[in-house]
């Protein structure tokens, strides 16, 4: 648990650090594309903890499942806006 806080700490810094830059190439819909970026980041993040051992409680799998609703989520959003654009 205390791991995942820490990324998802370290996620925050990296979202200020980047997001002008995401923002550029982020084509219409900028804010939407970064999030989804740094959600298939911590995607990545929490699969790379995984070590065939430790499981972290079944939090880091709960995680994982979050996060990959999010993307579900986001990619809807970016459907609908680009279907109704104004």
């Amino acid at each position: 648990m205390k791991k995942i806080r820490l990324l998802a700490i370290g996620l925050g810094i990296l979202g200020f650090s980047i997001a002008p830059n995401a923002s550029a190439a982020g084509g219409r819909h900028p804010h939407l594309n970064a999030a989804k970026m740094h959600c298939e980041q911590a995607l990545n993040q929490l699969r790379m903890a995984y070590n065939g051992k430790e499981q972290f409680g079944g939090d880091r799998a709960r995680a994982e499942q979050g996060i990959q609703q999010a993307i579900e989520e986001i990619n809807k959003a970016i459907e609908f806006a680009n279907q109704h654009p104004g």
